[in-house]
């Protein structure tokens, strides 16, 4: 039976494993940097491709390479469901709570209605100028334009919630 304590387990191993990845990240760039005997900054570009840059010349260093290849993009994948799971369910189960008498009986359909809302948002990001999208999504505009509608949202839940209470 899923409990506090497999919660707890997970919420820690998910951001340790990331931080555990980072942290691997930036010594093959030391690395790296040493063997080319240039700065850090000047091995490769930063951005959110950086851990396909880094694993790769690391893996290629070691005994059995394709096997370690093949390992360490079957860890990404695992890394990156992992990562999606917690936020999805973070989410759904904060709207289920926030309606409960209206979606728990409905968590199922509910739930396979905001995956499909998410993979279709998500498209735009397998495609030849996903890395525009991606810009665009880290952009201080957009990000101020995102954090304004994060806000009224939340405003205008809090005010329906309130007047939900007022009627009953």
């Amino acid at each position: 039976m899923f409990n506090f304590r497999d919660s707890l387990i997970l919420c820690i191993i998910n951001p340790a494993t990331s931080i555990f990845s980072g942290a691997v990240i930036f010594s093959v760039l030391g690395h790296m940097a040493h063997v080319k005997e240039v700065e850090v900054a000047d091995v490769v570009k930063s951005g959110p491709g950086l851990a396909f840059l880094v694993y790769p010349e690391a893996v290629l260093q070691l005994p059995l390479a394709p096997l370690w290849s093949i390992m360490f993009f079957i860890m990404l994948l695992v890394l990156g469901i992992d990562s999606q799971f917690c936020t999805v369910e973070a989410l759904i189960t904060g709207i289920v709570d926030e309606w409960a008498s209206v979606l728990r009986p409905r968590r199922k359909l509910f739930t396979i209605c905001v995956i499909i809302f998410l993979f279709l948002m998500g498209l735009p990001m397998v495609t030849e100028v996903s890395h525009y999208h991606l810009q665009l999504s880290i952009h201080p505009t957009y990000v101020h334009i995102r954090t304004h509608l994060y806000h009224t949202f939340i405003a205008y839940i809090s005010h329906t919630h309130t007047h939900i209470l007022i009627d009953l």
